[in-house]
């Protein structure tokens, strides 16, 4: 609903900042109200309605997203990484043995558990952040594209410009996934800690008291201000204003004209 209130203003806008700079400009040079009404449809047709669609198409072109199958083979490859890592694993097991200093897994007084599922997070994380940093910069890529068609279009400068000001972009949901994933690594390293610490003194399934889950805190997310992705609206601002600025200009000019046209 958003998402589609957002388009609707964002044609609506654009058709007022855009194109009634456009069409005092062309009123302007036009000689009859023919040519003035086939240029300003052509015009309409072109920044309002064939840019913001073709644009789309144009930019996954020129940066190509990979096949859904690729991304998740990836994924998959990234999950698995930890138990294909022989290496590392026996690196981890030295590590923890030489720490308490015994002979076998066994004779830990700590949960081996605990402590393999938090090394398992920390061999992971980076290769999830990698993954992830490369389709965010894809995106970017892609976004671009948009960014310079949008000089032609008033339209998509509008899209980026309001989607960003309403904290529906694509750059403040980025904001909160990583916030949100920090949060959810904080938490498990809680969990993994406590079972490493209290897991290896049950007989059985070791099952934490309330007071472990008290600690656990909600995530506390706050948006960012607009500021903080200033930069990143400032090329759409500009583009408005120029659109704005250059009404202005028409309709002075227009207005001098027919001015003129009174006074002979």
């Amino acid at each position: 609903h958003t998402r589609l209130v957002s388009d609707w203003s964002s044609d609506v806008c654009s058709s007022v900042f855009g194109l009634g700079g456009l069409a005092l400009g062309i009123s302007a040079l036009c000689r009859d109200r023919r040519s003035a009404l086939l240029t300003l449809v052509a015009l309409w047709a072109v920044s309002v309605v064939l840019l913001p669609r073709v644009g789309g198409a144009v930019a996954a072109t020129l940066f190509p997203q990979p096949e859904p199958t690729q991304l998740l083979a990836e994924l998959e490859s990234v999950s698995a990484a930890f138990q294909k890592d022989t290496a590392y694993r026996e690196k981890i097991d030295a590590d923890i043995l030489a720490q308490y200093g015994v002979d076998t897994i066994d004779a830990l007084p700590v949960s081996y558990v605990g402590y393999r599922l938090q090394k398992s997070e920390e061999h992971s994380n980076p290769l999830f952040d990698a993954f992830y940093g490369r389709v965010n910069a894809l995106h970017s890529q892609q976004q671009s594209v948009l960014d310079a068609l949008s000089v032609l279009s008033p339209v998509l400068a509008i899209q980026t410009l309001s989607s960003g000001l309403a904290g529906t972009d694509r750059f403040h949901q980025i904001d909160f996934t990583q916030a949100a994933e920090m949060h959810r690594r904080k938490i498990i390293k809680q969990l993994n800690n406590d079972l490493f610490l209290n897991g290896a003194k049950e007989d059985g399934p070791y099952l934490s008291d309330p007071t472990l889950w008290e600690a656990v805190a909600n995530l506390d997310y706050a948006a960012p201000p607009i500021s903080g992705f200033a930069r990143r609206y400032l090329p759409s601002a500009l583009i408005l204003l120029f659109y704005a600025v250059f009404g202005v200009v028409c309709a002075v000019t227009v207005m001098k004209r027919a001015q003129s046209r009174v006074a002979a």
